[in-house]
């Protein structure tokens, strides 16, 4: 059945699975019920309809009823962080298995929003860039890449357009992880390398290994990068945390 708010009549169900940090099975006996209670009591508070609701012993399965004018994310941050809260303050044990009250593991929520906005910002700077050229782009502090893999993929996957990517870090085992994601998924002209960006300023100037020739000249034993050959951007790059990369106009 529809329901009703000023002008509109929606329906909006979402299935939302969650689980404790580690996925660590520990929903059950006292636990269990008191979990029960706090999801009920938190989805009452604002309003929400549980319509079904499953509690294993790793994992939550919620069958919600969510107006539009509510975020999945943002009641999923409020379910989880206050329940969170409630759960060690019943269960003041857990926090030797748990620590800092993070009892709930890490969703996406968050990232999934983060990444579409940033390529709406994205988006609306297209028609500046330059045709029938290739775009070197250079991500500075890439980490797990969720935006650099989404800003390649909306470039040349959705766009068409001509564009290399590299991505730069100092964790090998993320820029090792990054690369092999890259290969698998066929990402021809993505790549990442380690190297310390401490050195270079991103103002002034970038690694020369944007192209492949300088890719060879910056590249530094195993591979990693040198700050010897200097890169000047013709715009600074955007300084917002959602608009890393810098890009070469």
């Amino acid at each position: 059945m529809a329901n009703s708010l000023a002008h509109t009549k929606w329906v909006c169900k979402y299935h939302i699975v969650f689980t404790p940090k580690y996925r660590r099975k520990i929903i059950y006996n006292q636990l269990r019920k008191d979990i029960q209670q706090i999801i009920r009591d938190l989805c009452k508070w604002k309003g929400e309809e549980i319509i079904e609701g499953h509690m294993m012993p790793d994992h939550v399965h919620l069958l919600l009823s969510i107006p539009p004018k509510m975020s999945v994310s943002s009641f999923m941050g409020y379910l989880k962080g206050k329940s969170a809260m409630m759960i060690f303050e019943r269960h003041a044990n857990l926090k030797y298995k748990f620590g800092n009250r993070n009892f709930w593991a890490t969703g996406y929520y968050d990232k999934f929003r983060q990444i579409n906005k940033y390529l709406e910002m994205v988006s609306g700077c297209i028609s500046l860039l330059p045709k029938n050229r290739r775009l070197r782009i250079v991500d500075f502090g890439c980490g797990k890449s969720y935006l650099t893999f989404a800003l390649y993929h909306y470039l040349v996957k959705v766009l068409g357009l001509e564009a290399e990517i590299i991505g730069l870090d100092l964790k090998e085992d993320v820029i090792d992880f990054c690369n092999c994601v890259a290969r698998d998924l066929g990402y021809t002209r993505l790549s990442f390398l380690k190297g310390a960006i401490k050195a270079a300023s991103p103002w002034r100037s970038l690694p020369g290994a944007l192209s492949p020739r300088g890719r060879r000249r910056a590249e530094g034993p195993r591979g990693r990068l040198t700050w010897s050959s200097p890169f000047t951007p013709a715009t600074p790059p955007p300084t917002t945390p959602l608009s890393r990369p810098a890009v070469e106009l």
